[in-house]
């Protein structure tokens, strides 16, 4: 026998079979770009001797090929850099192979609240769940999908990512009847840097549009691989 509860719910359901959601998913993340490198590229940038770090006022634990990519278009002293070696472009240009953006899957959390329409400014009347992004696939059965960078088990590589937190994904869902949590897919891309970031948001197969988010920088990395 359904209890008092189920009954309600059951009520509410038929009245109001149109629902509408918001959709956040928050955490650490970033944008990510991979470029193709060499050997005489990686080469010239680990050899870089010390009286050049001292020339551009590199210290120890930072990468001259990082300190290079900051400043080569600001300020002198870089154009005895070999073509090889050199880099045009921002560190975001430098994306031939993969260019990604998104909060690490792992580290994410997702925040389903209910609205009283489908407007972005709609009042929030209950909140359906608040979990880690991993929770919703092993305690509600939705899917996860992972592929591969192309940039993955290349030999030479240009890596940057500015790393961000906060709210990566914003979007808003209407269904016939309540939220179903094991209709959600979530879409990733596994990068070399180990880096899982979620790039897409379904449901029941069709893709939920992100209204954009809010995040704040926390660092700049850019490295050659090899």
């Amino acid at each position: 026998m359904a209890t008092f509860e189920e009954k309600k719910d059951l009520v509410d359901e038929i009245k109001n079979p149109v629902r509408h959601y918001r959709i956040k998913i928050s955490g650490y993340g970033g944008e990510i770009v991979y470029s193709d490198s060499n050997k005489d590229e990686y080469d010239y940038w680990e050899t870089f001797i010390d009286e050049r770090r001292s020339q551009f006022n590199i210290p120890e634990d930072e990468s001259p090929f990082n300190r290079y990519m900051m400043d080569k278009d600001d300020v002198g002293g870089y154009e005895d850099v070999p073509d090889y070696a050199s880099r045009h472009g921002e560190w975001y240009d430098n994306d031939y192979i993969d260019h990604g953006m998104g909060v690490n899957f792992y580290s994410g959390y997702i925040s389903i609240t209910e609205c009283e329409t489908d407007d972005y400014n709609s009042k929030e009347t209950k909140t359906i769940i608040e979990s880690k992004l991993g929770e919703i696939v092993d305690n509600h059965c939705a899917t996860l999908v992972i592929g591969d960078s192309e940039a993955i088990d290349k030999p030479y590589l240009f890596y940057a990512m500015s790393a961000e937190k906060g709210i990566f994904f914003d979007g808003r869902l209407t269904t016939i009847g309540k939220i179903d949590l094991s209709k959600l897919k979530f879409e990733c891309t596994e990068y070399p840097n180990e880096d899982t970031l979620m790039s897409y948001v379904y449901y029941d197969d069709v893709e939920i549009d992100n209204d954009g988010g809010e995040t704040n920088s926390k660092g700049l990395y850019i490295e050659l691989l090899g």
